[in-house]
């Protein structure tokens, strides 16, 4: 990680905040800074600050836990993961693809529609995608840019949810899998159970009328928000049954 040449301090909030509502202080430079976590922009210009804040302060464990999942999946069938090609969905800097390389796998694409993350990955680990774009997954462009791989894998790790990456886009990605690939993903608890939640669709989709056959599947601390309180995703990984339906979307 980047040398830290600067301070951060988590606001004491009298009322729990929202995950898309939190920020920190930066404290650079006898200049003092608040930025939004979901600023990516303002994040990721500054070297190491989202590692420092999410993963140490924060203690996010969500890289390392689902890219662990799936490599134990795909060991347990039977398959090796050097033989994976993964399209890494809201692939940020990277930090899901360097697990998934540290295991083997030796070819993952990277899509995420900001392009100030490409620059972090690009600074950060350079070394961990074979092609990275930056756009909107459904987009035709980037369609036909993605339908040239073979990919047999998905990972989808802390970027739905939250305006991030809406459950149509997580759709367009599913469906450019083959059928038989493994899919990797994570989301609040509260949005698989909510069934007002833009998620709820997808659910009943994947889990109900089974569009996954699901291997692994376990409630974890995500991470702590800003103010103490854990935050729980579902890790889940299984093997594409079918393509979802654009009643999804």
């Amino acid at each position: 990680m980047a040398k830290i040449t600067y301070h951060v301090e988590l606001p004491q909030v009298a009322d729990p905040l929202e995950q898309d509502q939190e920020y920190c202080y930066v404290i650079q430079d006898g200049v003092q800074k608040k930025i939004r976590f979901h600023d990516y922009a303002s994040v990721f210009s500054i070297p190491g600050l989202y590692e420092y804040v999410f993963h140490d302060l924060l203690q996010c464990v969500s890289p390392q836990t689902v890219a662990s999942l799936l490599i134990s999946a795909v060991k347990d069938a039977g398959e090796d993961p050097t033989t994976l090609c993964v399209l890494d969905l809201g692939a940020g800097s990277g930090l899901v693809a360097e697990q998934l390389h540290a295991a083997g796998v030796l070819t993952i694409v990277g899509v995420d529609i900001n392009a100030a993350v490409k620059m972090a990955m690009e600074r950060d680990r350079p070394h961990v995608y074979q092609r990275y774009f930056v756009g909107d997954i459904r987009e035709d462009a980037i369609q036909r840019e993605l339908k040239g791989y073979a990919f047999n894998g998905l990972t989808c790790v802390a970027a739905l949810g939250f305006n991030d990456i809406p459950g149509s886009a997580f759709v367009a990605a599913y469906n450019l899998i083959a059928q038989g690939g493994w899919i990797a993903f994570n989301l609040k608890s509260d949005f698989l159970e909510t069934p007002q939640s833009e998620f709820a669709s997808l659910s009943r989709e994947l889990f109900e009328q089974g569009a996954l056959d699901v291997k692994r599947r376990i409630r974890y601390r995500h991470r702590y928000a800003v103010d103490g309180r854990p935050l729980y995703y579902d890790a889940i990984v299984g093997r594409k049954v079918r393509n979802l339906s654009d009643s999804c979307r």
